[in-house]
């Protein structure tokens, strides 16, 4: 797994278990220098799935030969760790297979991927009281990953306390849209809440906890105290966000789903690679608004699985998450609750960032898609105007994160006329190849 030193910096560049990370899938063909004593194996294991190590210098060809033995489609090694995570057909056992690769002398070992259980909860003195957390999942993602602090998660929002002792081991600079300086200092108190959604420091005996306990916040300001925004000061700190490392922006002000400006700087940030969240606003009423693919907007629920009376709905919602009785970080380094889709947008957020953190090498594309298809469905089945694809499960969409590989390939392309050798002039037809 990837290593933490004290203050949650990640050692190592690249993490080398197939638990806090997915490396590049790879052909069979690819399978040498891989390496094992029979053992028991646990009664929870991943499906489809195993882990393999090969006897060293092993040849390729043997190497393809053993996982066909065992109808194996692909495997992806575990960083630098010479040992496989392969593959199995539809339907094939993952016992049967173990036990078929450990009979063979060329198997160092092999076993099944197995799940192991988190020996204790965050030891945050609030965190009993978030019942958010558990509501989706994130106890079970959280034995998987706490997030990637190489990962950037923009707060668009009225500032955030630059002293809380939960959020300043995650803050990262940022800018203050509305006063144009780098003073980024939360005036109204919102903000500093929002923060703690996304990324407060868990499991420090601090405060609270949040959904991804490692993830970069970056202070983008762009209201004023009495936390009142402006389109163009949303969308300048978004397009900022997205050119100074964000890979995620948060933006809890209702209304903004509807706005061409942002929606075009939601769309600037999707081009750079992000993805953009938003709330769904708090008037409880059905808006017309067409969904936009490259923005998320996230609607509220409440500790019954049901949608709260004031979140608003319609068919512009993308997922949904909890939203009512948030507790989260206050201004001045205190701890308290709120509710609105302001809360729930930041859960969502999380949700986003500990999927990011368990496949960096996902698109945003693959990102959003996991995110929707893993959504515990709620409400009338399949996608509706309340929960939209339905509330965000991270445990279940770090797991799909993991098994999702990555197209590798670059795209190729030519020019076939005119000939490379050949001098041209004036108006000259250019005809071309592109493949990926």
């Amino acid at each position: 797994m990837s290593s933490y030193d004290s203050s949650g910096r990640q050692k190592h560049r690249r993490p080398n278990s197939l638990a806090r990370n997915v490396m590049r899938a790879v052909p069979l063909a690819a399978l040498m220098g891989l390496a094992t004593a029979a053992m028991a194996g646990p009664s929870d294991f991943a499906k489809g799935r195993i882990l393999v190590k090969f006897r060293e210098g092993i040849s390729t060809a043997r190497a393809n030969s053993l996982m066909g033995s065992i109808r194996a489609k692909g495997a992806q090694r575990l960083g630098n760790l010479p040992v496989h995570a392969v593959f199995l057909s539809a339907g094939d056992s993952e016992s049967a297979a173990v036990a078929k690769l450990r009979g063979m002398p060329d198997v160092e070992f092999a076993e099944v991927d197995g799940r192991v259980k988190l020996a204790s909860t965050p030891n945050d003195p609030s965190y009993p009281s978030q019942w958010h957390l558990g509501n989706i999942s994130a106890p079970q993602a959280w034995d998987i990953t706490i997030g990637n602090p190489s990962l950037i998660v923009a707060i668009l929002d009225t500032g955030c306390d630059p002293t809380h002792p939960d959020l300043t081991p995650n803050y990262v600079a940022g800018w203050n849209f509305y006063d144009n300086n780098s003073n980024s200092s939360d005036v109204h108190g919102h903000g500093t809440m929002v923060a703690g959604c996304v990324g407060a420091r868990g499991n420090n005996a601090t405060g609270v906890a949040s959904v991804s306990f490692v993830s970069k916040i970056m202070p983008c300001r762009v209201a004023d105290a009495t936390g009142y925004a402006y389109y163009s000061t949303i969308s300048s700190a978004l397009t900022w966000a997205a050119d100074n490392g964000a890979r995620i922006a948060n933006i809890s002000f209702s209304g903004v789903a509807a706005s061409s400006s942002i929606q075009s700087a939601a769309g600037y940030m999707w081009t750079k690679g992000g993805v953009t969240v938003v709330a769904a606003g708090n008037d409880g009423l059905n808006t017309s608004i067409a969904q936009n693919p490259q923005m998320v907007v996230v609607s509220a629920t409440n500790s019954s699985n049901v949608k709260t009376s004031w979140s608003t709905y319609g068919t512009h919602v993308t997922v949904a998450a909890p939203g009512e009785n948030i507790v989260s970080t206050t201004r001045g380094g205190g701890y308290g609750g709120g509710s609105g889709t302001s809360f729930a947008s930041p859960v969502a957020c999380g949700a986003f960032a500990e999927t990011w953190a368990a496949n960096p090498y996902l698109t945003n594309s693959q990102l959003l898609g996991i995110v929707k298809s893993t959504a515990t469905d709620l409400g009338t089945a399949g996608f509706d105007t309340s929960y939209g694809y339905g509330k965000v499960n991270v445990y279940a969409a770090v797991v799909q994160a993991m098994s999702t590989g990555v197209d590798s390939t670059a795209p190729t392309a030519s020019i076939t006329s005119p000939a490379g050798v050949t001098t041209v002039s004036g108006t000259v037809s250019v005809s071309a190849t592109a493949a990926d």
